[in-house]
């Protein structure tokens, strides 16, 4: 699908910095929301997982240009912090949280209360 030139979306693919910077903003609004905060340490790995989706979801011209562009990029963001959120809870109902299993991370007991709590919450 052609994007406008002036559009955010055909910006972003044309590696313009002032787009990539304002859709960077956006993910990140997603991301800080407090119903995601357990994921706080994935951050950086996130936004560079959603700009990864938005991307090729623009290339392959699924993003209809009529649309408000950061209410779908914040879309996105939300569906793979779900699936994040989903992944860890998965790891906490087998007993120990895939990080702490990983890492070694010296307080899983910490980090599986983390968990315990984000499951309540959702």
């Amino acid at each position: 699908m052609p994007y406008s030139e002036q559009s955010v979306a055909r910006r972003l693919l044309d590696n313009d910095p002032e787009a990539l910077g304002l859709v960077i903003r956006w993910i990140s609004t997603a991301l800080a929301s407090p119903r995601f905060w357990l994921l706080r340490r994935e951050w950086p790995d996130l936004v560079q997982e959603v700009l990864a989706r938005v991307v090729e979801s623009l290339r392959r011209g699924r993003f209809d240009d009529s649309r408000d562009l950061r209410v779908y990029v914040q879309g996105i963001a939300r569906f793979a912090c779900l699936q994040a959120v989903g992944k860890q809870l998965e790891s906490a109902a087998r007993g120990i949280p895939a990080e702490a299993a990983e890492t070694g991370s010296p307080d899983p007991v910490r980090q599986l209360i983390d968990f315990q709590l984000v499951r309540r919450v959702l």
